[in-house]
C-alpha cells in the first residue's frame, strides 16, 4: 500500500502542473512536433507528437535528467484525446485512462483511470482508481470537475492531485497569452 501512494503521489506531482505556476515556465518549441516546458525547480516536460497528430507523448524529466513519468495520449481527428497509457521511469504501465464526450456537443463528460495491474476481484475487470465527471452551464462553460476515487479511506485530491490527466495545449497557437489570468471573452 506504501507503494502504491508513492506512485500516486508521483503521478500527481509530475502529471499535474500547478495554476499558479504556469506564468513562470519557460516554453521552447524545438520543431513543429515538439515542445518543452521549462520548470521553475529545473525540471522539464517534453512534449512530442506523431507527424498526424494522433498521438502525443509527455515525458516528465527531473532537475538531474532523471525520466519521471511519460504518459502517451492517443488522440481523435479533432485532436482530443480519447485514451492515454501512464508509465513510471522503468516503464511500466501504472494507469490507463479513457475519455468520454457527449456526441451531440463533444464536450468532455469524463475521464476514468484504470489501474494497470490491478482486477476487481468480483468482476475480473480492471480496477477503477478514479472517475472526474464534468457538467456544462447554458452558456457552455465547463464545471469544476465532480472526482470520485475508488480507493478506500482515500480522497480523489490525495491520491490524484487537483488537476485532471488531459495533456496541457502545448501546441495551440494560444500559448503565448501575456497575461496568464486572463480569459477569452464570448467563448471556451
Amino acid at each position: 500500500m506504501r507503494q502504491f501512494i508513492t506512485h500516486i503521489a508521483l503521478c500527481c506531482s509530475m502529471l499535474f502542473c500547478l495554476a499558479g505556476l504556469l506564468h513562470a515556465q519557460d516554453w521552447e518549441s524545438t520543431g513543429p512536433n515538439s515542445r518543452v516546458m521549462k520548470h521553475q525547480d529545473g525540471s522539464r516536460t517534453y512534449y512530442r507528437r506523431t507527424a498526424g497528430q494522433k498521438v502525443l507523448v509527455k515525458k516528465n524529466v527531473g532537475p538531474s535528467g532523471d525520466v519521471r513519468l511519460v504518459t502517451h495520449y492517443y488522440m481523435d481527428d479533432l485532436g482530443n484525446p480519447r485514451s492515454c497509457k501512464i508509465f513510471d521511469a522503468k516503464n511500466k504501465l501504472l494507469y490507463k485512462v479513457s475519455y468520454g464526450y457527449q456526441i451531440s456537443t463533444g464536450r468532455l463528460m469524463k475521464e476514468r483511470m484504470l489501474f494497470a495491474d490491478k482486477t476487481d476481484p468480483k468482476t475480473g475487470q480492471p480496477m477503477v482508481a478514479s472517475e472526474t465527471r464534468y457538467t456544462y452551464d447554458s452558456q457552455g462553460n465547463r464545471s469544476k470537475p465532480l472526482v470520485f476515487t475508488f480507493v478506500e479511506g482515500k480522497t480523489a485530491e490525495s491520491l490524484f492531485g487537483k488537476k485532471s490527466t488531459l495533456p496541457d495545449k502545448v501546441f495551440d497557437e494560444q500559448n503565448d497569452i501575456a497575461n496568464p489570468n486572463a480569459h477569452r471573452v464570448g467563448g471556451r
